[in-house]
């Protein structure tokens, strides 16, 4: 057998055959840095667009357009002050076409005899912005959803399970800036947005007649602004996990993995019966939080592995939804603030501050047990500059700490008399009465926890004691020798306010939440009780965005 020679390549070719593997491999990323344009509107009636990942069809006898990615399909239909879907698309023309940017579509839809006139921008990345200019009122999003999730980024998210309400043909939603729709088969997620106005929004749903119900289309009354939309279909960009008793009190292993980094979340039933969102932490961990003590985190990724470790602090029942808001360009929270910049519902939290920023470092029980220890070995007396600094930050803490457990006792008396105002400005509506009530319900538990947790007093009588307290731990500074340590133990001890400003925000500010919940779910069949739905939660959010201790997990 004759064997062939090897000819080894010049340095030249070697060099040209780099720049040529290179040229090959960056051929797939330049034709995907534009958008296609197909317009056939002349010849059949139709337009296309198409990204990276994404395609439009505009159809002139079907009146809308086809959104679709991988296998999944959005029909956007706008409609007339009527809510009339539009019948035809009348005119379709590209009118800017700068393809590797934007392209914008203006189109005219015909209503019976009324004309509709939308224009579409089309981002790369398959952002849609649909702005209304003539006659629109509205549009339909159609397509298969398992899930509506109303974000709630400091609340818990509301989610609206169709199969809840198989009597109801539609439900009326508090409008929040965001909306998402899990879609059919766990791959594919809806994303709408739109910036602060008075729009309306409603979840259209399947005949109840079926065995799985879905929500058929979102239905967003615009008011006259731009909406932004974008479909994004990944394998597991969302999943449902039955929790099953099984997993009580070990490391569970569920099938289904990550598709992408990012802040993926679940809620689960806390020991109190309140759904918690809980945030899939790197690893296996036994945080402390008040109430519950020392708990096995109940979520995390251990490398590719999804972790469930449920326990009788936060025990297996129900089902349990995964999925991402934020923390990477393809998430809901993100694709907001790119649309709509910095918006109130989508702020984050802003944590109270309880200790000056220039503190010694001593902060509540665990500062508390280092100062003992200073009188233990009585050196107060050596330690007099730090110990008075000190207790300077201890004094410091207790009047914020007061300050805002008495935030709280104002929130659930200003909130209480709203609710108040509200049933007798409605006095006729035998609907909103209902509602009311079931808001006040919760205000009333929200003041029974929080009258417990103060034992009956208010918080400026903390502070006027442990003030006093403070003041004579200061005396005993000037004390040599540890025959001062009982007393200034006993002084110590009398700080409350530290396991207060802990039990109050986790324990009424988890029923601040539930009732956020409770709003958004008690207003879905109840048109009338939308705005004030809006409101309550409007409320709540602001109350614990501004000064948060211990009232989320997530």
């Amino acid at each position: 057998m004759k064997i062939l020679s090897t000819i080894k390549p010049r340095g030249v070719f070697r060099k040209e055959f780099s720049f040529l593997l290179i040229f090959i491999l960056c051929i797939s990323t330049i034709v995907q840095a534009e958008i296609s344009i197909r317009d056939n509107w002349d010849a059949d009636g139709t337009l296309f667009l198409e990204g990276a990942s994404w395609e439009v069809e505009f159809s002139k006898e079907e009146g809308g357009l086809k959104i679709r990615s991988n296998k999944k399909v959005l029909t956007i239909l706008p409609f007339s002050s009527e809510e009339k879907c539009s019948e035809k698309i009348t005119s379709c023309k590209v009118i800017e076409e700068d393809k590797s940017e934007q392209v914008e579509i203006r189109a005219l839809f015909s209503v019976g005899g009324e004309q509709i006139k939308v224009s579409f921008f089309f981002d790369l990345d398959g952002t849609i912005e649909i702005k209304p200019s003539q006659n629109m009122e509205g549009i339909f999003i159609f397509s298969k959803i398992s899930y509506g999730v109303l974000p709630g980024i400091i609340l818990d998210d509301i989610i609206y399970d169709p199969n809840k309400y198989r009597s109801a043909t539609k439900l009326d939603i508090p409008s929040e800036n965001l909306f998402v729709g899990l879609l059919k088969g766990e791959d594919g997620m809806l994303i709408c947005a739109w910036a602060a106005g008075n729009q309306k929004l409603k979840l259209l749903l399947e005949d109840a007649e079926k065995e799985r119900v879905f929500i058929k289309a979102v239905e967003i009354q615009v008011d006259g602004n731009s909406v932004y939309l974008r479909l994004i279909s990944s394998p597991g960009i969302w999943h449902k996990e039955e929790i099953f008793p099984s997993y009580l009190e070990k490391d569970t292993e569920i099938a289904w993995t990550r598709p992408f980094p990012a802040k993926w979340k679940t809620h689960l039933t806390e020991i109190n019966n309140i759904k918690t969102a809980f945030g899939f932490r790197s690893e296996k961990s036994r945080p402390w939080r008040p109430c519950l003590g020392r708990y096995t985190y109940p979520v995390w990724f251990e490398g590719e592995k999804t972790m469930f470790h449920l326990s009788k602090k936060v025990p297996p029942s129900g089902q349990a939804l995964i999925y991402a808001l934020e923390g990477h360009k393809d998430t809901p929270v993100e694709f907001s603030r790119q649309c709509l910049g910095s918006i109130s519902n989508l702020k984050r939290k802003k944590r109270l501050r309880r200790y000056p920023e220039n503190n010694a470092g001593f902060h509540d029980c665990d500062g508390r047990n280092r100062v003992k220890k200073i009188f233990k070995a009585g050196i107060q007396t050596k330690k007099k500059e730090l110990l008075q600094k000190v207790t300077g930050d201890f004094l410091y803490s207790i009047n914020t700490d007061a300050r805002r457990l008495e935030e709280y006792a104002n929130f659930i008396r200003r909130t209480s008399e709203t609710i108040d105002s509200w049933r007798k400005k409605e006095k006729d509506n035998s609907e909103l009465q209902s509602f009311f009530g079931q808001m006040k319900n919760n205000i009333k538990e929200m003041d029974i926890e929080y009258h417990s947790r103060m034992g009956d007093r208010p918080a400026s009588e903390y502070l006027r004691h442990e003030t006093e307290a403070i003041n004579k731990l200061k005396d005993l500074i000037e004390q040599e020798g540890p025959e001062a340590y009982s007393e200034a133990c006993s002084l110590l001890d009398q700080i409350k306010l530290w396991s207060r400003i802990e039990e109050v925000p986790a324990s009424v500010g988890a029923l601040a939440r539930e009732w956020a919940r409770q709003a958004g779910y008690g207003c879905a069949q109840n048109r009338t009780a939308v705005e004030y739905a809006e409101e309550i939660r409007r409320e709540i959010r602001e109350f614990i965005r501004t000064g948060a201790t211990y009232e989320t997990i997530y």
